[in-house]
């Protein structure tokens, strides 16, 4: 028996449906994002030139959530001397792409060693950090969430923190 009305491998409406001959078995791959539901009818032809349709098949694909794209920190650049005569340094990063265009937080780990802790959260792309203290160096990180999935971390960037350019 050989399937006919389907080639060996054909995109349907958002679906790649690839048919193997051999094994008589089809597989069927929804395209990335889709979901849905389409119908199927294949056709069957055997040696003597007698086709027989099948029913009706019905694929329902089910939407999955995406993560988010990882966060890209842009300043301050990373081992950079950052001077803040208050304590105060202002954190940047690129904005995630959420593929399901879900709401995204973004959390924001922060710390003078390797072992970064939470500091806030925010669905901005920006983040104030006080109280900081001068000739200290700090590590930070960012990753995106949209209350299903969580992106990667973002890299690990550090900074020292300087009073006022004069200080050594």
């Amino acid at each position: 028996i050989s399937f006919l009305g389907i080639s060996s491998s054909s995109i349907i409406n958002n679906i790649t449906v690839d048919v193997n001959n051999n094994t008589q078995t089809a597989n069927i791959t929804a395209q990335t994002d889709f979901f849905g539901t389409r119908y199927i009818i294949f056709s069957a032809i055997d040696s003597n030139n007698n086709s027989t349709a099948s029913n009706n098949v019905t694929i329902i694909v089910n939407n999955i959530n995406d993560a988010p794209s990882t966060p890209a920190l842009l300043a301050p650049l990373n081992n950079s001397v950052v001077f803040s005569a208050n304590g105060k340094v202002t954190l940047n990063w690129s904005a995630s792409i959420d593929a399901d265009n879900d709401g995204l937080t973004y959390y924001v780990l922060f710390g003078n060693t390797t072992n970064l802790t939470l500091n806030g959260t925010t669905q901005n792309t920006n983040f104030l950090l006080v109280g900081l203290n001068n000739a200290t160096t700090y590590s930070w990180k960012v990753f995106a969430n949209d209350s299903t999935n969580t992106s990667s971390n973002s890299s690990i960037f550090t900074l020292q923190l300087r009073g006022t350019a004069r200080q050594q």
